[in-house]
């Protein structure tokens, strides 16, 4: 997302994760494979979160709807290869989440956070 709006969408989640007790490990990192919107850690589960900021939905805009197969496997080795470069975070669990962030007139909006979207094949 370089558009304006998924930055903006990408760190009000951060945001609200902090104020839900995660703490940010990393925001738009970029690898070969692509980009990891958000990396956030808590009790010991690190969550590489996908965002998905629209500013309006239609009946197809569901977050998981958004990061087909081809994306989740960009994503799989891009969290590998973050992984890969914070040995720290070894004995972690990980999971994939998918976050569906709306931009209406009054902010932003959290319409969908879907824990453990899909699953490391």
């Amino acid at each position: 997302m370089d558009d304006p709006t998924g930055v903006q969408a990408e760190q009000w989640l951060a945001t609200q994760l902090v104020q839900a007790g995660w703490q940010v490990l990393a925001q738009r990192w970029r690898c070969p494979w692509g980009e990891l919107d958000l990396v956030v850690m808590g009790n010991n589960l690190v969550a590489f979160v996908e965002v998905k900021a629209r500013r309006r939905l239609g009946p197809d805009a569901g977050g998981a709807l958004a990061v087909g197969r081809g994306k989740q496997r960009r994503l799989i080795r891009a969290a590998g290869l973050f992984l890969a470069d914070h040995p720290e975070l070894a004995e972690a669990s990980c999971r994939f989440d998918v976050a569906l962030i709306v931009l209406g007139a009054g902010g932003f909006q959290l319409r969908e956070y879907l824990s453990g979207a899909f699953e490391v094949e």
